[in-house]
């Protein structure tokens, strides 16, 4: 992704690549623009791994967005509360009710806040 210039993406230019592709249902592009941003050494935004796991989880590829929600924590990024809400969703609606609630679990500590799982 490199102009004929020289020019190199910024963080935000990765970003809205990666978001343009999820909401054109484009995952697989959305992962090859990801990729080539980690090998350049640009870290991912909270929003860059929204709209990744988003998209990750529309597509029905729900191991791949948890493996991508838990790289999010573990890098120490702190997800919004809409991200986890549509993943918790997601996984219940697949039958991995203790999945969600161990996602739940590590915000938790991150939050101290309770997490209620119906």
């Amino acid at each position: 992704m490199e102009s004929k210039l020289g020019c190199e993406p910024s963080a935000n230019t990765y970003e809205i690549i990666v978001r343009m592709f999820c909401s054109e249902e484009r995952v697989d592009m959305a992962l090859q623009v990801w990729n080539q941003m980690k090998a350049k050494g640009i870290l991912p935004s909270m929003h860059m791994f929204s709209s990744l796991i988003n998209g990750l989880s529309w597509d029905n590829k729900l191991d791949e967005a948890c493996a991508y929600f838990q790289e999010m924590l573990d890098s120490g990024v702190r997800p919004p509360s809409p991200l986890f809400g549509n993943l918790k969703q997601a996984l219940l609606e697949a039958g991995k009710k203790e999945l969600a609630l161990s996602f739940g679990l590590k915000l938790d500590k991150i939050r101290k806040t309770r997490l209620v799982i119906e």
